[in-house]
């Protein structure tokens, strides 16, 4: 399963709420790159993916629903969509990405570094 971060917010009309996923702001930016500002009153954050599946996408929305929170200490947001398929398909995209720099921050400490994450790249990416 493949995956990209969009900025086109057509993509997302007719969606609604689908669930919600329990993450640190910095998991998601890991995932999925750095957020689109949101509305400025109800939305501080967001993201829109778009995820690969055979011949189907399916599009998840990430966002704070009225939190009174700045998005970074936020660990409980909300997963929009045109199905509730869109809130597993982003909670494995932030498992995969947790599970993948542990197994490098291990694979660098057993190495002898010791500089943290290593830094990925952002944008598509591909779910094994």
């Amino acid at each position: 399963m493949k995956y990209e971060t969009k900025a086109d917010f057509r993509l997302t009309n007719g969606s609604c709420l689908r669930g919600v996923v329990n993450a640190t702001y910095q998991e998601i930016v890991d995932a999925f790159g750095l957020p689109l500002p949101g509305d400025g009153e109800k939305v501080k954050a967001e993201w829109i993916v778009c995820f690969e599946m055979d011949d189907e996408t399916v599009v998840a929305t990430i966002y704070d629903w009225k939190k009174d929170c700045a998005p970074e200490s936020n660990t409980l947001w909300n997963v929009g969509g045109f199905d509730s398929r869109c809130v597993d398909m982003v909670e494995g995209a932030i498992a995969y990405n947790i599970d993948m720099r542990y197994e490098e921050q291990e694979r660098m400490h057993s190495w002898g570094y010791d500089s943290g994450y290593a830094d990925f790249d952002s944008g598509q990416r591909q779910l094994f």
